[in-house]
């Protein structure tokens, strides 16, 4: 078997791929997968060049925005596997890692990462050599209309007001002390939120100290991010933000809200829970792999 990076002749033989491949988890649509081969982010693997592709691995690099005087491990994401028979999935796993990382040594340090929604593929991953490292979890909250609850106390004199499109370099800043590299938005994920829906910041004098993104999508509200600065939880900011968000999505007529969070995340779990949201029984698990893990006797 061989590794080697997708190219342009790969196009229609990768769509023969997925359209039956018994496994397979992609991210992306098909355009999105041209321009991964274009960007040569596609691997794929095959057993000689005149045999039909068995896999392929799509993957897309990161920057890890990190506070002044931290640095944090680039974040590669594998967006999209899929495993034709008869090879297994864990047995192509292995080989495409170790030559992702191949590829990845000059980036050192970085950090594979995977959300997995399938069981067959949280089975693949983990005998492949990843870890799990959180589970994340859905919540709703039902017949919003109707919705009503008591005046929560900020201490501190804090205001609440729609974040400005100048404030991306400072939003990142905060989002970057706030959660770990894992979880961290990179600029363009803080320019998608600005772009796709309101943001609201919490400001203490000349100082963010938290801010909520949110975006309307018809008659449902999506919580997509509630982020406070260590230094100031503990007061009711992420309370009056998260509040704010959801009397905003109200008055746009939205019937229902949804979220979701990290398992082991149980300070934003009690805000959620004090508004009304309960668990929806959906989650997916969230993988990493640091290069060190990696198995050196794996070849290709």
């Amino acid at each position: 078997m061989q590794v080697r990076i997708a190219e342009a002749a790969d196009v229609e033989p990768l769509r023969r791929l997925l359209s039956s491949a018994p496994r397979q988890q992609v991210h992306l649509n098909f355009d999105g997968i041209e321009l991964a081969v274009r960007e040569q982010r596609c691997l794929v693997l095959e057993r000689n060049a005149e045999d039909a592709l068995l896999a392929l691995l799509i993957f897309v690099c990161e920057e890890t925005p990190a506070p002044t005087g931290e640095s944090a491990p680039r974040r590669v994401y594998l967006q999209g596997m899929a495993f034709q028979r008869p090879i297994s999935p864990t047995e192509a796993l292995r080989v495409l890692l170790r030559a992702l990382a191949r590829m990845l040594e000059k980036h050192q340090p970085y950090l594979i990462i995977v959300y997995s929604r399938q069981s067959w593929l949280d089975r693949a991953l983990r005998s492949a050599g990843m870890a799990q490292a959180e589970r994340v979890e859905f919540f709703s909250l039902e017949d919003l209309q109707r919705r009503r609850w008591p005046q929560f106390d900020v201490a501190a004199a804090c205001r609440i007001r729609q974040a400005a499109a100048t404030e991306l370099g400072a939003l990142t800043t905060l989002d970057a002390c706030a959660f770990e590299p894992l979880w961290r938005y990179s600029r363009r994920q803080m320019q998608d939120a600005l772009d796709a829906g309101p943001v609201l910041v919490a400001q203490v004098g000349d100082q963010l100290v938290g801010y909520m993104a949110f975006q309307f999508l018809e008659e449902t509200c999506l919580l997509v991010r509630l982020a406070v600065h260590p230094d100031w939880r503990g007061r009711g900011i992420g309370r009056a933000l998260f509040g704010e968000a959801l009397l905003q999505a109200q008055r746009h007529g939205c019937m229902r809200a949804l979220l979701n969070t990290q398992a082991s995340n149980q300070r934003a779990k009690d805000i959620y829970h004090a508004f009304g949201f309960r668990p929806t029984g959906e989650s997916f698990a969230v993988f990493t792999l640091e290069p060190s893990m990696l198995d050196p006797a794996i070849s290709f």
